[in-house]
């Protein structure tokens, strides 16, 4: 278990049972996953055939409802992905490898990207399908993190107590002024309650 699944795990360590939204699910890694090990279920929202293929061959895939699509502030379109050959790299932004190359964060002899293209939904899309019910929000989405934090209602979402995005940007001030407080920062993710 890594830094995130054991923080995650800990501030969750009251409630046996709950549900989850990752949005960037990729192929059934990072701070959701231990929780659903014990028995949450999830809605995992993934645009990448790569890391979906793998994710539904998690051994919980009974436990996750697949969303095969990005996740946007605006409603949905059929719109360019560029999928990188390192899949927690794929983005809706084409110059997003390009900046994690530049960040150190991917060496640039794996930068190799091609662009496919995505069925896209907005977040409201998504809980319009699929519900309001969750206790912890998971956002990686790898370059649109912020704008999805600024597009949500999240009085929609009352019984969410934690949030954890990657890619925080000017996001935070979205999330305080819904109510969530900063709690902790690990090396990949910034976390929210409530």
């Amino acid at each position: 278990m890594d830094e995130d699944q054991l923080f995650v795990d800990g501030v969750f360590s009251d409630q046996q049972i709950g549900k989850a939204l990752v949005i960037g699910a990729n192929q059934g890694e990072g701070p959701a996953y231990s929780l659903i090990e014990k028995g949450w279920y999830a809605v995992c929202c993934e645009p990448d055939p790569y890391a979906l293929g793998i994710l539904l061959k998690n051994k919980y895939a009974d436990q996750l409802t697949i969303v095969h699509s990005a996740i946007t502030p605006t409603p949905g379109k059929l719109t360019p992905f560029y999928l990188a050959e390192r899949t927690a790299m794929s983005s809706l932004q084409k110059d997003w490898l390009d900046l994690q190359v530049d960040r150190n964060v991917c060496p640039k002899e794996e930068a190799v990207q091609k662009e496919i293209l995505t069925n896209t939904i907005s977040f409201q899309e998504l809980l319009d399908y699929v519900g309001t019910d969750f206790n912890l929000v998971v956002i990686d989405a790898e370059g649109v993190d912020s704008e999805l934090l600024g597009s949500i209602d999240w009085n929609q979402l009352p019984q969410c107590r934690m949030v954890c995005v990657e890619d925080l940007g000017d996001g935070g001030r979205c999330l305080e002024v819904a109510g969530f407080k900063f709690l902790h920062k690990s090396e990949h993710n910034y976390y929210y309650t409530r």
